[in-house]
């Protein structure tokens, strides 16, 4: 607090921005592996591939700045966590089979993305942000069954964590508040055990497994012991259509979004989106919106209204359901600015109200119940798909029709009681 009362409004700002790690400059994590590597000599390749693994630009500086370290054998650090390996989406099963003539298939499951790192000593739960978890999760770290802990550590699992009712998947939303609470988890635990369901291995008995073919992660995570709250997912391995689409009803009938169909030959690629992984989801309709206010731009998006707040009619008035800037072009977002600074209603701190005149068609992954809202609804991961300059404004989607949709999405998982 000291070095706060010492610094100027704007150095405040930045000092403070600098230790909540949102310093929104515009200056990616990119740039700065590529000066990293500028810096010492070191190939740009290698020190990103650092950097996958060990997810600390100033451990990567460090490591890459010892010219007799080799990065490229770099493994996982138990208790460390490494970002995820992320999917690309496909729009069918005969799209995913043209790609690869063998796949994985395995259910795509709605929880909350973790990694658990086990030891002899500590086991520990991250989640996909890096964040430490474990003490959300204590039926998960309390039921690690001795064998595991003494013949497979140090060990790190990719999975999903889940709560079931009825043998189907609990609403995300009714989860993820575990992560925010401080007090009353052990009743939360008793009242909605949650499961930690295990796809992938990235480290076993100390060696890294990174660069080993998905086909034997999987043979190795399926020989691992379970217990109650740790269970190993479903897979189906096949080069056959119909048998792809028999398992994907089968997965979407028990609570699951999708599935998630790899390539055999993959290897994991922390932090990265690439074509290994393929995501088939049940297809949700877009959302005709109206944009009613925008927010200033930071970083590369300075200077630009962006973060727009959409809404839903609600009989004569406008509900708002969310706010993204994704799935813009730069050249989208300079005509967004000037569009909206032409209707612009009031002045905000945040940056302007406007006429509701924009209809943009949406796309997003799902809706939850939220306080947040007017509507008492949110889109979540929600994305312009394209600016619907030929729609009018009495065309757009209702309230009525958002809370349907919520309804149907519900049909496919249990809510919490």
């Amino acid at each position: 607090m000291s070095i706060l009362t010492r610094c100027t409004p704007l150095e405040g700002k930045y000092l403070a921005r600098i230790i909540t790690s949102d310093t929104r400059t515009g200056f990616r994590e990119g740039l700065l592996l590529d000066a990293i590597a500028e810096a010492f000599g070191r190939d740009k390749g290698e020190v990103r591939y650092a950097f996958m693994l060990l997810s600390d630009l100033g451990e990567v500086a460090l490591q890459t700045s010892n010219p007799s370290t080799d990065l490229m054998l770099i493994s996982p650090v138990p208790l460390r966590p490494l970002k995820s390996m992320l999917a690309s989406k496909v729009d069918s099963a005969e799209d995913a089979l043209g790609a690869y003539p063998q796949l994985i298939a395995q259910p795509k499951i709605d929880g909350f993305r973790a990694q658990l790192h086990l030891t002899s000593k500590q086991i520990r739960v991250f989640s996909r942000n890096l964040e430490d978890i474990t003490d959300a999760f204590p039926e998960i770290t309390s039921d690690i069954p001795s064998f595991l802990i003494d013949n497979h550590n140090p060990l790190i699992l990719d999975g999903e964590i889940v709560a079931l009712v009825d043998n189907k998947p609990v609403f995300f939303q009714d989860i993820s508040t575990r992560i925010l609470r401080k007090q009353g988890i052990q009743e939360m635990a008793k009242r909605l055990p949650c499961y930690f369901y295990a796809f992938d291995i990235i480290l076993h008995q100390g060696h890294s497994l990174i660069q080993e073919p998905l086909e034997k992660r999987i043979a190795l995570i399926n020989s691992l012991p379970i217990s109650e709250h740790i269970k190993i997912v479903s897979t189906l391995s096949t080069n056959n259509l119909d048998d792809i689409k028999d398992f994907y009803n089968k997965m979407i009938s028990a609570g699951y979004e999708g599935l998630m169909l790899k390539d055999p030959s993959s290897t994991y690629l922390a932090g990265k989106r690439g074509k290994g992984w393929l995501k088939l989801k049940a297809s949700l309709p877009t959302l005709d919106l109206v944009i009613i206010a925008a927010e200033w731009g930071h970083g590369r998006r300075t200077g630009w209204l962006s973060n727009y707040h959409l809404a839903a009619r609600d009989g004569d008035s406008f509900a708002t359901i969310g706010k993204t800037f994704k799935g813009l072009t730069d050249k989208e977002f300079r005509f967004l600015t000037d569009t909206l600074n032409k209707i612009v209603v009031s002045n905000e701190p945040y940056g302007v109200k406007v006429a509701p005149q924009i209809v943009v068609e949406v796309e997003f992954d799902n809706i939850q119940e939220s306080t947040k809202y007017d509507s008492g609804m949110a889109l979540r991961f929600a994305r312009i798909k394209r600016i619907r300059t030929d729609k009018e404004i009495d065309e757009i989607d209702t309230l009525e029709t958002v809370k349907e949709l919520f309804t149907k999405q519900l049909d496919r998982q249990r809510r919490m009681q």
